[in-house]
């Protein structure tokens, strides 16, 4: 991103949207299906993943310290928002045509249009600092200093650890609460948006406290209790009423991570150099998504064993990683 300019890394990730969904599109047309649509899905992971690190850089790149945690939370707020009127979007389309290629069509659409609404930042893209911006190969070469110099060491480890005790339960819950509790696709609905509901105000909410009180530390600890908490009601739940309250919970999660995870590792990465933002947040994002990866076939494991020893396995390691994040974890 310093190199080559932010706002040009943001359409890259739109036209590999694009990319994606032309390809979805090939693939279900019957061309040569499968290959093009796993290379879809390929294109699909890595823009998902340049998203979350474009999003971060470019926010921690214009707001300062003291408003940062608003900021953050406010984009994902908007992006959380967006992602919810998508699905009725695509429904839609698929309900009138009958068919997955009108939803591809739409989705590449709209990715190249966000991307020429760009052209106007790109022209006067920011950059790093004359004479500061490393290349790819220097930035990589710096990241292990960068990282020690900002303290980050512990921090990437705890949130290593996270990534993966959250990932066990991968698509598991919702399975729980269908098999166990008799949850309709209706009801699974309704508690995603208990879920989105409260994140969409909690995200703002807390990174603006966050911003205020100038503290980091405290609102993650906050997150891993209210993990705690939401599994921990879905182990009592007899039926869909503790179900509801444990998705606000994970609302709550949501608002008291994102936004203040992100800002705590810009802000640390800044005190080398603020060039060196977008491989921190990359670093972090790559060593989380390592962590994630066995995740789900650890918690099928345990899930084939008992549901109610998955979720008891994370309950235990949550409040494991809660008190050292306190112990820790330093503003």
């Amino acid at each position: 991103m310093p190199v080559v300019g932010y706002f040009k890394v943001v359409c890259a990730g739109y036209w590999l949207v694009a990319a994606s969904r032309a390809l979805y599109s090939l693939a279900d047309a019957g061309v040569y299906p499968v290959a093009l649509f796993s290379l879809g899905y390929v294109l699909s992971a890595v823009q998902f993943g340049l998203v979350r690190a474009t999003r971060a850089s470019v926010v921690a790149r214009l707001t300062a310290g003291e408003r940062r945690g608003f900021f953050m939370g406010l984009a994902s707020s908007l992006a959380m928002a967006a992602a919810c009127v998508g699905p009725l979007l695509g429904a839609a389309l698929y309900e009138n045509y009958g068919t997955f290629t009108s939803v591809f069509y739409a989705s590449a659409t709209l990715a190249l249009l966000a991307s020429a609404s760009l052209v106007p930042l790109t022209l006067r893209d920011i950059k790093g600092e004359r004479g500061a911006a490393l290349s790819l190969a220097d930035q990589l070469r710096a990241a292990p200093a960068v990282i020690r110099r900002g303290g980050l060491g512990a921090a990437l480890i705890l949130f290593m650890a996270d990534a993966f005790v959250w990932s066990l339960t991968f698509r598991y819950v919702p399975i729980y609460l269908a098999s166990r509790l008799g949850a309709t696709p209706s009801d699974l609905a309704v508690l995603n948006l208990v879920s989105t509901a409260v994140s969409a105000v909690g995200l703002v909410s807390a990174g603006y406290v966050s911003d205020r009180l100038r503290r980091r530390a405290p609102f993650l600890v906050i997150s891993e209790l209210c993990g705690v908490a939401y599994f921990s009601a879905i182990l009592a739940a007899s039926d869909l009423t503790l179900a509801y309250v444990a998705y606000a919970f994970m609302g709550f999660v949501i608002s008291f991570w994102s936004p203040v995870a992100s800002a705590y590792v810009t802000e640390r990465a800044e005190r080398t150099s603020r060039d060196m933002v977008p491989i921190a947040v990359g670093v972090w994002m790559l060593l989380t998504s390592l962590a994630r990866t066995p995740g789900g076939f650890v918690g099928g494991v345990l899930y084939d064993i008992s549901p109610r020893l998955l979720f008891g396995v994370v309950v235990a390691m949550l409040a494991a990683l809660t008190a050292l994040m306190a112990l820790l974890l330093r503003d």
